[in-house]
């Protein structure tokens, strides 16, 4: 009898480190190859320490010497998006194919093949060697394995949480947890809705979760990350959303009598809701964030230019 109780014992620990193997931690980190509200707003620039790298719209894949001011490109491309770093590599998309090479240009290599694979990659987030994408469908990959079995319009990656806006629900935010089953294999576990809002440019910092709730005019929301203090943050159309450090940024448009509409850059201090303007265009498409610089396209689509300007509003460069 002592020696069956004992075998009983045996059994239900050995299953207990199993159900702990199903839900293992899969050691993410929380940066990622570029900043989620970069990556939101196309991923077309990332900084490695002194080194810029940049797309431009038909002709490539560049880099900025910050030092000298010289740019150099680095590979051809048709449309380079979803720029990343990780691991001393660049990871990037064009024309729906995922790429890596060299941080000088070197050793370029496809990843994953569009034509092949049967559908093009987006939204592409690297974390260290785990490549999260979606594809042109919206569905939810990592390393070429399907991880969301649902239509996904954007996503944020953080720690070991993927937060996304669900196409097939209302445009609403949900989050999930995701773990290494005993196999090897990528599952996603306890998910969580966090609002009923139409919701677009999704970008998560901290304990919160900042988007546009189309629901409401393009209006500039918050919401904690576990689906409480939905905040309204200002009454604009709003597009762009970039959030980093204290500050959101994004774009609104203003019109006046005696002038067509144009698109405005403004800032917002996250603890105070001060609203900044920064910048006028005369049009302008999604923005990128990095340290006190904001990179934006200004031109005809035929010859789009890449600028940089403070973010505060002086000192515009034109970068290439």
């Amino acid at each position: 009898m002592k020696k069956s109780f004992g075998l009983l014992i045996g059994y239900i620990l050995i299953g207990v480190s199993l159900m702990g193997c199903v839900a293992s931690n899969i050691n993410l980190v929380k940066d990622t190859g570029n900043t989620a509200g970069n990556i939101i707003n196309g991923g077309n620039v990332v900084k490695l320490d002194a080194l810029t790298y940049f797309s431009k719209p038909g002709e490539g894949l560049y880099k900025l010497e910050e030092n000298s001011g010289m740019v150099t490109k680095l590979t051809d491309g048709r449309f380079v998006e979803y720029i990343n770093i990780a691991n001393e590599e660049i990871y990037y998309i064009d024309r729906g194919h995922i790429y890596k090479m060299d941080t000088d240009g070197t050793n370029k290599f496809k990843v994953r093949d569009a034509e092949s694979e049967g559908s093009n990659a987006h939204f592409l987030y690297v974390v260290e060697d785990k490549l999260f994408y979606k594809t042109h469908e919206g569905l939810l990959y990592l390393n070429n394995q399907l991880v969301l079995p649902e239509r996904v319009h954007t996503m944020a990656i953080v720690d070991e949480l993927i937060y996304y806006i669900a196409l097939e629900e209302q445009w609403n935010i949900y989050k999930v947890e995701i773990a290494k089953n005993l196999f090897g294999n990528i599952t996603v576990n306890n998910k969580e809705k966090l609002n009923d809002d139409y919701s677009n440019w999704l970008n998560v910092q901290g304990d919160w979760v900042y988007y546009v709730n189309e629901s409401d005019e393009n209006s500039l929301y918050k919401i904690k990350t576990d689906g409480t203090q939905r905040t309204k943050l200002n009454d604009r159309y709003s597009w762009g959303v970039n959030v980093l450090d204290d500050w959101i940024y994004y774009v609104s448009r203003e019109k006046s009598l005696d002038t067509e509409e144009k698109a405005v850059l403004y800032k917002m201090n996250i603890s105070d809701k001060e609203e900044i303007k920064i910048h006028i265009f005369e049009r302008i498409g999604n923005i990128q964030v990095i340290e006190d610089w904001i990179y934006y396209y200004e031109g005809s689509n035929e010859d789009l230019k890449l600028f940089r300007v403070k973010n505060d509003g002086s000192n515009k460069q034109l970068i290439y």
